[in-house]
C-alpha cells in the first residue's frame, strides 16, 4: 500500500508514504504536531517508510538535521533513520546501544568503500534529542552533534557519488524506525 501526500508533510519535496503490512490495524505512519518545539513530527511504528521524489543530489559538503524521539530498539537491531545509500550519499542509523551512526561512501547506492561516525553518548528513549550530522569535504570530516554539542569526529576518505536508490526516511537497508521523527 502506498499513499502519496505532496503538500501535507513539512518537508520541501513531493513525498511517497510507503504503508507496511497491518494496514487495516493500526497506524503505521502518522502525522502530529506535540513536540516540544510545536513542530510536525512523523510517528512510526516499525513498519513504514517515506520516500522523497524529485530531490537534488547532495554529493559535497552538506548538514542533515533532525529532532528524533526513539521508542524501541530491539536488542541485536538498527535502525535506519535517513537512507540514500551508506555507500554513496550517506545514511543516518540508529543502533540498539541508541548511538547515532552516519556512513557516505563512493560508490552507487548501499555498496561500496564509505566513511563512518559513530556519536559516543547514547540518546534517552522516549524523549526528544536534536541532532544534526555534517559531512565537510573540505576538512575531509564527519561529524554528529547532540542537543547542539560536538560528540563525535571522524576522518572522510570519500567525495561520495549520486545514489540512484530512493531518499527513504524511517527505513532503508536496516530494520524500520519505531519512534518519532521531526524537521528532517
Amino acid at each position: 500500500n502506498t499513499l502519496s501526500l505532496h503538500d501535507a508533510l513539512p518537508i520541501c519535496f513531493p513525498v511517497t508514504i510507503h504503508l507496511g503490512k497491518n494496514l487495516l490495524t493500526s497506524a503505521l505512519v502518522s502525522l502530529h504536531s506535540d513536540t516540544p518545539a510545536g513542530v510536525n513530527y512523523i510517528q512510526f511504528n516499525g513498519s513504514g517508510s517515506i520516500e522523497v521524489n524529485n530531490h537534488e543530489s547532495v554529493i559535497g559538503s552538506m548538514s542533515v538535521e533532525f529532532w528524533l524521539y526513539p521508542e524501541n530498539i530491539p536488542s541485536g537491531t538498527r535502525q535506519t533513520i535517513f537512507n540514500e545509500g551508506y555507500g554513496s550519499e550517506g545514511a543516518i542509523n540508529i543502533t540498539d546501544g541508541r548511538l547515532i551512526q552516519f556512513y557516505t561512501g563512493n560508490g552507487n547506492g548501499n555498496t561500496s568503500t564509505y566513511s563512518s561516525v559513530q556519536s559516543v553518548s547514547a540518546l534517552p528513549l522516549s524523549q526528544w534529542t536534536h541532532v544534526i550530522v555534517v559531512r565537510d569535504i573540505n576538512a575531509s570530516q564527519l561529524r554528529i552533534y547532540i542537543n547542539g554539542a560536538l560528540n563525535a569526529t571522524a576522518v572522510n576518505n570519500y567525495i561520495p557519488q549520486a545514489s540512484t536508490i530512493p531518499l527513504t526516511i524511517g527505513s532503508g537497508y536496516t530494520t524500520d524506525v519505531i519512534g518519532r521523527i521531526a524537521n528532517l
